[in-house]
C-alpha cells in the first residue's frame, strides 16, 4: 500500500512539473502585438507669451519622439514621449540668415488607450481618451527678468482617427482636443510695473497658480505608413497642436506647432 501511494505521489509531481515547464502565452499573437515607435523631424511653431512680450515669436525645431505601444483585440494602450529643443526668432525666411533671440524646450507626455468602433475590410475608424501633460519653455535675454517663460498644461484628450488600407501602405487622418484643462502659469519671471521695469525680488515658484481653461488643446494628424512583414513599418507624417490659455490667468498664452516626421515602427 505505501509503494502505491509513493509511486502515485512520485506521477503527479512529473505531472505537474512538466505542465509548469510549458510556456504560458499572454495573449494570442494574432490579437495582441506589442510596438516600439521611433520617430522625428523638423518642426516650425509661433508662440506668445504676454507675461513676456506681446510680441509673437517665431521658432524652428527639432522634434524627436517615442511611443510604446499594445494592441489587444478591438483596444490599443499607448503611451508617447516627445522632446523638442528649439531656437526664437522674430522674422524666419529660408532666404536670409538665421538671427536667434533665444531658445526653449518644448516635453510632452502623453498616455491612454483607444477602442475599435468600425473596422470593414480595409477600413478602421478608432476613438480614444488620453492623459496629456506639456512642459513649455523658453529663454530670451532681451527681457531682463522677464526673460523665462515656463508654462504646464496637464488635460485630458477626446481624439478619432480613421486607417484605410491600399496594398502594403496605410493611409491615416486623425483630430483630437482637450475639453478643459489647468495652466500652472509662473508669475516670478515677469515684470510687475512696466512705466519703470522695476519688481519685486522673487524665487522660483512664487506666484504660481493654476487657472482651468475650455478647449485648452487641439490636435490633427495625417499620415502614411508602408507596412513590411512581421509587423513593422515605415512612414511619414505632419503633425499640428494650438496650445491656449484664452482669457484665464493674468497672462495670456498661445502656441502653434507643425511638426514632420519621419515614423519607424517595431513590432515586438
Amino acid at each position: 500500500m505505501n509503494r502505491r501511494i509513493l509511486l502515485g505521489t512520485m506521477l503527479m509531481v512529473l505531472v505537474w512539473t512538466g505542465r509548469a515547464q510549458e510556456p504560458v502565452a499572454v495573449c494570442d499573437t494574432n490579437d495582441c502585438r506589442a510596438f516600439l515607435t521611433l520617430g522625428g523631424g523638423p518642426s516650425y511653431g509661433v508662440s506668445r507669451d504676454q507675461g513676456v512680450s506681446p510680441i509673437a515669436y517665431q521658432l524652428i525645431a527639432l522634434a524627436p519622439y517615442t511611443e510604446l505601444s499594445l494592441d489587444y483585440g478591438q483596444w490599443g494602450f499607448r503611451t508617447e514621449l516627445s522632446l523638442s529643443p528649439y531656437l526664437l526668432t522674430k522674422n524666419f525666411q529660408l532666404t536670409e540668415e538665421l538671427s536667434a533671440h533665444g531658445y526653449g524646450v518644448d516635453l510632452m507626455l502623453l498616455s491612454g488607450f483607444e477602442h475599435r468602433v468600425l473596422h470593414r475590410e480595409k477600413m478602421r475608424v478608432k476613438v480614444g481618451l488620453a492623459g496629456a501633460g506639456w512642459l513649455i519653455m523658453s529663454y530670451n535675454s532681451s527681457y531682463m527678468n522677464a526673460c523665462v517663460s515656463l508654462s504646464s498644461l496637464v488635460a485630458p484628450v477626446i481624439s478619432c482617427q480613421g486607417e484605410w488600407d491600399l496594398w502594403r501602405f496605410t493611409l491615416y487622418g486623425s483630430a483630437g482636443a482637450a475639453p478643459v484643462g489647468g495652466w500652472y502659469r509662473p508669475g516670478f519671471a515677469y515684470i510687475s510695473n512696466y512705466s519703470s521695469g522695476e519688481s519685486e525680488v522673487a524665487t522660483f515658484n512664487d506666484d504660481y497658480s493654476w487657472n482651468t481653461t475650455l478647449f485648452p488643446l487641439l490636435k490633427t494628424e495625417l499620415g502614411i505608413d508602408y507596412r513590411f512583414k512581421k509587423g513593422h513599418s515605415l512612414g511619414a507624417s505632419y503633425r499640428w497642436y494650438f496650445l491656449t490659455t484664452r482669457e484665464s490667468g493674468n497672462w495670456p498664452f498661445e502656441a502653434a506647432r507643425h511638426h514632420l516626421r519621419l515614423v519607424l515602427r517595431i513590432a515586438l
